[in-house]
């Protein structure tokens, strides 16, 4: 019998950045708890010198890491991730993102809900509450001028 199909797929591509991963590890798992939710959570690791990779082994046995020996850059590791992840949705997700409580509910909520959406971004938030630029509008009319 096959295992159920997580209801999403959360890929982070980590490139010597062990010091962020427990408190990014540590938000999804523990939000994936409270949701009730099932969760696969991916680290990918792109050749990392600092000990990342056995340091995800040794205190996150849960996460299913991918190691690469080569620093395969953050489009080819996500590629990767998202090649292994078996979830209705994949989150790509930065190392050094702590999500808050109800995250993933609420993006899995969306997708699921609108058929319309294809995919979602989040805000995206400052240590301090602040909003994070993380979008411009595209500057259609400064392209159409210049092609005249």
């Amino acid at each position: 019998m096959s295992e159920p199909v997580p209801d999403v797929s959360v890929v982070i591509v980590s490139y010597n950045t062990r010091k962020l991963l427990h408190d990014c590890l540590s938000s999804v798992l523990e939000d994936a708890r409270r949701s009730g939710l099932a969760v696969e959570v991916i680290v990918v690791d792109n050749a990392s010198t600092d000990g990342s990779p056995d340091w995800v082994a040794q205190h996150f046995p849960q996460v299913c890491l991918l190691r690469s020996s080569e620093n395969l850059g953050y489009s080819a590791g996500s590629n990767l991730g998202i090649w292994r992840s078996r979830g209705r949705h994949v989150l790509l997700l930065n190392s050094d993102t702590v999500i808050r409580p109800g995250a993933l509910r609420e993006m899995c909520s969306k997708l699921d809900t609108r058929r319309d959406l294809a995919a979602v971004a989040p805000k995206l938030l400052n240590p301090d509450g602040s909003i994070q630029q993380s979008c411009w509008r595209f500057p259609l009319k400064a392209l159409l001028v210049n092609a005249l």
